[in-house]
């Protein structure tokens, strides 16, 4: 590893540009380190898992690397297909392209399942420009068809039929372009003709707003006269979740420190979802504290105010937060929360670059909750949070499970946590009690396989089936019968109640150094039974489904231990 090495040149280097690297170079080097530390650690473990293919390949005399090993090279562990292929060409073999590009492309289809929105890239020819001064207003305006969009084709004449997706183009709207974080209004457009395009969505390119949807009744034509109205609850509810993200922004800063800077976000009517920059999760208490600051924002009612201005000027403003790396026009429009213009402002308002849609008091927000928080990569972390009826929603959800929880532990809610903790401690008294007693049935099979095993010289060779119990216990019973018999290979098998189960194979040291390793006997063992696993040389675990065939893996396990043992 070397990156981290270089953070000191690029601090000295590049620091007056990027001033956020001077600000603690020593926790950017950390970042970077563990990154490296990850990759190489997913890197090793690819290598492995394309060594063990490549000496399976070989082993059949196939001289193909299968296409389900590449397509798990490149989804589970990041080793992308050009470098499989490479690494197979170096090893004298080939990989099953095709049949990897047909799971890599149902792969594709799985994840992209849900998507409706139509999504309008390389456009051919000029996008008028579309009048969105109106953007900020929920009352509806007439406009002008200047043309659509169809097949990624700007089309400036020309009529539109029932049935028809597309992009109408207009000379003036009141609809949002997504932008900011903020997605796209829907609504309706009606020319005077009767014609009724519904609008799912609304993009912004460049100077042109797209009005994207589908053409439900009559024609529309270019150049008629239209009439479009958004959405309003949805933009309502858009709003109040914008404004809230200004608040949570702030919240954040004043509950985690200064340090804590923005790294996307998105907005729409059901949530907002805020990317900022930190290094571990919220702790509890971290988390009610911003919900705290946000609902005490709300509670004041706090007025929200939009002022256009010059860049310079408004980066005087105090506390003002801006995205880094973004670029924003010149004059620029800046959010105010608590203030009624920039002369006014001080460190306790929220003071943001932003073009989106905003409540006029913060009161209409309603109520502010987290709903959770995860980390998205190396530093960064996401909140997702709901405002309006979005929280209601999900207090009476909390109040439902809280009446439920109530009932069946037969107390009061603020009793239900010390309940809880009692029960846990006797499921805790419960586990031991169960355990001493699995540890005596598998003392006791265990017991039972060591007498019937079959010797190989100086090496015994035990095969069979055992209580089903965690991993951890069969484990610790494997290790004792090779204490308890020496030299020897171990390969047990057992179910649980759900139909599935698993396999456990150890090798003791003697025999890993004659080239027996407990995976070359556990993969073909697993899939028998619709499972698969691996592990070290000495000790190998693999999970199956359909363990109605344990006896006919266990059979496999004989005959391919026999040979290597033979």
């Amino acid at each position: 590893m070397f990156l981290h090495s270089l953070v000191g040149t690029v601090v000295e280097q590049f620091g007056d540009a990027f001033p956020e690297l001077k600000r603690d170079p020593q926790k950017v080097r950390s970042i970077i380190y563990e990154e490296e530390e990850g990759f190489l650690r997913t890197l090793e473990r690819g290598l492995r898992l394309f060594n063990d293919a490549a000496k399976d390949a070989h082993g059949t005399g196939s001289k193909t690397i299968n296409s389900k090993t590449a397509f798990d090279l490149h989804t589970e562990q990041g080793v992308f297909i050009d470098i499989t292929e490479q690494m197979a060409g170096e090893a004298g073999l080939k990989v099953d392209r095709s049949g990897y590009d047909k799971l890599f492309k149902e792969f594709q289809e799985r994840s992209s399942q849900g998507r409706t929105k139509l999504v309008v890239t390389a456009i051919k020819g000029e996008l008028p420009n579309t009048d969105d001064a109106s953007k900020h207003s929920l009352t509806p305006i007439s406009a002008c068809v200047v043309g659509y969009v169809l097949n990624n084709e700007v089309k400036r004449d020309g009529v539109l039929s029932p049935g028809d997706t597309c992009a109408v183009l207009l000379d003036r709207t009141n609809f949002y372009g997504e932008q900011g974080g903020q997605v796209g209004d829907v609504g309706v457009i009606r020319s005077v003709g009767g014609a009724e395009f519904e609008v799912t969505d609304t993009q912004r390119l460049g100077d042109a707003v797209l009005h994207i949807g589908v053409l439900h009744e009559g024609k529309l034509a270019v150049g008629d006269k239209v009439t479009i109205s958004q959405t309003i609850a949805r933009r309502v509810e858009t709003a109040r979740n914008h404004t809230a993200t200004h608040l949570l922004n702030h919240a954040l800063r004043t509950v985690l420190g200064g340090d804590v800077e923005q790294k996307g976000s998105l907005v729409d009517n059901e949530k907002t979802r805020f990317d900022f920059s930190h290094d571990r999760p919220l702790s509890p208490d971290e988390l009610r504290g911003v919900e705290l600051l946000v609902n005490q924002q709300i509670i004041r009612d706090q007025i929200v105010s939009a002022h256009t201005m010059p860049l310079t000027e408004a980066r005087k403003l105090p506390g003002l937060r801006a995205v880094f790396g973004e670029k924003y026009p010149d004059p620029v429009r800046v959010v105010l929360v608590g203030a009624e213009s920039p002369e006014h402002v001080n460190l306790d308002n929220s003071v943001e670059f932003c073009g989106g849609t905003h409540v006029s008091v913060t009161g209409s927000i309603g109520f502010f909750k987290i709903t959770s928080q995860e980390g998205v990569a190396k530093g960064v972390r996401r909140v997702t949070a709901t405002t309006g009826r979005g929280s209601l929603a999900v207090l009476q959800k909390l109040s439902s499970v809280a009446e439920e929880l109530s009932s069946r532990f037969n107390c009061r809610f603020d009793e239900v946590p010390a309940r809880i903790e009692s029960l846990q401690d006797e499921i805790k008294k419960l586990q031991k009690q169960i355990q001493k007693g699995t540890a005596g049935d598998l003392n006791t099979a265990g017991d039972k396989l060591v007498e019937e095993a079959k010797t190989f010289g100086a090496s015994k060779l035990i095969v069979g089936e055992v209580p089903g119990a965690p991993v951890e216990q069969i484990r610790a019973q494997v290790d004792r019968i090779r204490q308890k018999v020496g030299s020897s290979l171990i390969v047990l098998g057992w179910k649980n109640e759900e139909g599935g189960g698993g396999f456990l194979v150890g090798v003791t040291d003697d025999l890993v150094k004659k080239g027996i390793k407990a995976g070359d006997i556990i993969k073909p063992v697993a899939e028998i039974a619709g499972g698969k696993g691996g592990g070290p040389p000495n000790m190998a675990t693999a999970g199956a489904r359909d363990m109605s065939k344990l006896a006919e893996a266990l059979a496999k396990a004989v005959e391919l231990a026999t040979a290597k043992l033979s």
